[in-house]
């Protein structure tokens, strides 16, 4: 009772009464490290961050617990962890290192640099050593001596491993020991209750899955064949197309194959040599009026035909859905693949999704079907080609394939040839599409930069500011830096700024750049539309920007300009990292963090010196997303101006995602880049002060948008909680959510959840 006492005080605002209520409870708490982690909560709401910090270190000194650890090493604790710990421990020591993540198996983390030699003891006394050899320049600058490492417990073990103890010499490490097994709610979809398989009905559409077999382990190849016999939907026929198998025991399985079941087939490539050319045989011979691709080595999950036919209804030409990588042992599962609603863009970038792909076999047939010169790419050749005339694209939030990612696999095997055919596909999709665009290699395997052309035309760049003359002065001197002299047109809004320093500074600014007075309480929404309407010039883009964001090179406003300058396009926002390297702003998700957050907040911008992918290559895609930040936001005048502009009921939160929730919903598609990179210093105007907080705007925000926040974000993946310091997968257990969006072809894509 005293507990939630406690509780109740400190969102009452009531932190000395919580905190006596607390200390009264403390024998009520599990352990002292319980208490510990709340009591440093409660600091942080007071805005002590130094003795929340020192609180959580000396709870790891005594416990080591994997809670307080994560507490002190996140935001906004972390830049004093160092510290507090130098000042927790005994003089030449520390934690020995610390377990960041655990998923399926592979564990993440760092050890002290003076101990790199890591122990790993299994459950049954098993022992193994591996080195950490990973740099960890994100914990030097914070003052740690470490190395990282990357673990894949299956590999190290041979088989599935159970619970593991990690050790160095100078002690355990922070979170261990940790379960290999997958995730509680992962485990309990993986041994759900299975569909009985289904007869073939007449009225329902038959899905073709065609399967190009050269060669595969032959129980690799009845398994497949069983995971369709096993389907829950029945209208189905299987193609196994033979390309010529050099294998005995694969011919005979193919025989034995076709007896169990009629709607199985038989076939021999009749094409060019290779997957296109039998998947081409398959093609021809379909009697479906969907066809699925499916490879020898894979299996799908007993429902995969049942959902994936959920979301192929209505103008829908192409679905896609989730998918399970599992190691050689398909029934052991190294990641699951899970995706959000269509993106074009992303899609350019990194050919996101793999399987399941199911298409109306007229369409397969009226593009020609597989590019049989394309070996590398042919499934990413035909998707370029299918979009290019698909209406709408439907994503099924459900992990229906499991694809077996063993090292012989040919996307493993040749990372290269991949990558480079890819880019050729792209090329010649791009060649036909028109628009100027240009496939260039990324940062990672099969991850692609598309360059299009920048079109000119003077940018009104808009910064709010309230005193703070150093970061104002940052910010535009890094605008002269990086920007061309004759692109910009810059409005400094003045929030009633008093300190001498700042007068000065807009003084000096005068002369190249218009300064709009603002006086009265702050609004955001209110402060902008009064600049652009101040501001009768004829540039056509319109930047947002806030005065605690630093360019760092030249090229991004170029970059921005160049995307949001291309049709159906509305709103660009910039990739914004924090000072210590980490992502402050990767695009906005309606629905995360109960209304709507930052995609991958605090997610570091690079990984060992390189830049970090992040899940499904998004870290280096440009995607379409709902909403972007107003930190660093280009948006078209006339887009802008069309939907009235930003909403001044929306005084200080909420104002910039709701402008490009209604760009969306007025047909416009709005992007997240990651080659357009700014330092944002978050905040550190308002932060200081109570604007802040805005209730009425929260409020406002979910009753405006509470239909789209319930069903969820279009390009978030439902399998995935929504609450963004939650690594679960609650969605799995969920029913699968269909999100349809428009291909490129037709026009913008808009689209809907149902």
């Amino acid at each position: 009772m005293r507990i939630q006492m406690g509780h109740a005080l400190k969102e009452a605002g009531r932190f000395e009464a919580a905190e006596r209520a607390y200390e009264e409870a403390a024998w009520a708490f599990r352990d002292g490290a319980e208490f510990a982690l709340e009591m440093a909560r409660l600091d942080l709401v007071r805005g002590r961050p130094a003795v929340a910090a020192g609180r959580l270190a000396h709870a790891i000194r005594e416990s080591g617990d994997a809670a307080c650890a994560a507490q002190l090493f996140s935001p906004p604790l972390v830049e004093r962890a160092a510290e507090a710990i130098r000042d927790a421990f005994p003089p030449e020591t520390g934690p020995a290192g610390r377990i960041e993540a655990v998923s399926f198996g592979r564990v993440h983390g760092w050890v002290d640099a003076n101990a790199c030699e890591i122990t790993l003891i299994e459950a049954n006394g098993r022992a193994m050593t591996v080195a950490a050899d990973r740099p960890r320049p994100d914990l030097e600058a914070l003052g740690f001596s470490a190395l990282g490492f990357e673990i894949d417990l299956d590999d190290v073990f041979g088989e599935a491993a159970s619970t593991v103890d990690i050790r160095t010499r100078l002690g355990r490490l922070i979170g261990s020991p940790v379960a290999a097994a997958p995730p509680a709610d992962v485990s309990a979809w993986l041994s759900r209750a299975k569909p009985s398989a289904g007869a073939r009905t007449r009225e329902d559409p038959m899905v073709s899955i065609l399967v190009p077999v050269h060669d595969p382990e032959p129980q690799w190849l009845e398994t497949l064949v069983a995971s369709v016999l096993a389907q829950s939907y029945g209208d189905w026929e299987l193609l196994l197309v033979d390309d010529r198998s050099g294998s005995r025991e694969v011919v005979e399985s193919l025989a034995r194959s076709e007896r169990l079941d009629l709607r199985i087939r038989s076939l021999r490539n009749t094409q060019e040599p290779g997957n296109a050319g039998a998947l081409n045989t398959g093609v021809a011979a379909a009697r479906g009026e969907w066809i699925a691709f499916l490879d020898h080595d894979d299996a799908l999950e007993p429902e995969a035909l049942e959902v994936a036919l959920s979301g192929a209804q209505g103008r829908v030409d192409l679905v896609y859905t989730d998918e399970l990588l599992t190691r050689d042992d398909i029934r052991s599962v190294r990641a699951i693949a899970a995706r959000g609603g269509f993106s074009y863009e992303h899609y350019l970038c990194h050919p996101y999704f793999v399987h399941l792909v199911m298409a109306r076999a007229e369409l397969v047939r009226a593009v020609g079907g597989l590019d049989a010169r394309a070996p590398a790419s042919a499934d990413v050749d035909l998707n370029l080609r299918l979009l290019e005339r698909a209406r709408d694209v439907a994503h099924v939030g459900f992990p229906a394939y499991r694809w077996r990612t063993h090292r012989g696999s040919l996307g493993h095997a040749s990372q290269a040839l991949v990558s480079d055919a890819t880019r050729q596909a792209l090329d010649r999709h791009l060649a036909r599409r028109g628009e100027g665009g240009v496939a260039r290699r990324g940062e990672a395997f099969n991850t692609f930069r598309i360059d299009w052309p920048d079109p000119g035309g003077r940018v009104l760049v808009i910064i709010p500011t309230r005193d703070r003359a150093d970061l104002l002065r940052t910010c535009v001197d890094s605008l002269r830096r990086t920007c061309p002299e004759d692109a910009i047109d810059l409005v400094i809004i003045n929030h009633m700024s008093r300190e001498p320093e700042t007068i000065e500074l807009l003084d000096s600014l005068r002369p190249n750049a218009r300064v709009v007075d603002w006086m009265g309480p702050f609004n955001y929404a209110a402060m902008n539309n009064l600049a652009v309407k101040s501001c009768q010039d004829p540039a056509p883009y319109l930047l947002f920007l806030n005065n605690d964001v630093e360019a760092l090179e030249p090229g991004w406003l170029e970059r921005l300009r160049s995307l949001v300058a291309r049709d159906g396009v509305a709103a660009v926002g910039a990739m914004l990292t924090y000072p210590d390297g980490r992502v402050q702003h990767a695009g906005v998700a309606v629905g995360l963090g109960d209304l709507a957050e930052h995609m991958f907040k605090f997610e570091s911008f690079k990984l060992n010196g390189e830049r970090n992918p992040g899940p499904g290559c998004a870290l280096l895609a440009t995607r379409d997303v709902s909403a972007v930040t107003g930190a660093c936001m280009m948006v078209r005048r006339d887009a802008f101006e069309a939907v009235g502009g930003f909403d001044e009921t929306f005084a200080v939160g909420f104002n910039d995602t709701d402008l490009c929730l209604r760009l969306r919903r007025a047909g416009h598609r709005v992007l997240t880049d990651p080659h357009a990179v700014l330092m944002h210093h978050e905040s550190l105007t308002r932060r200081s002060g109570g604007d802040m907080v805005h209730r009425a705007d929260t409020e406002r925000f979910r009753r405006v948008w509470g239909r789209e926040i319930e069903a969820g974000d279009p390009f978030l993946s439902p399998l995935r909680s929504r609450n963004p310091a939650d690594d679960g997968w609650p969605g799995l257990l969920a029913p699968p959510r269909v999100t349809v969006l428009a291909a490129p072809g037709p026009g913008p894509a808009t689209g809907h959840v149902r």
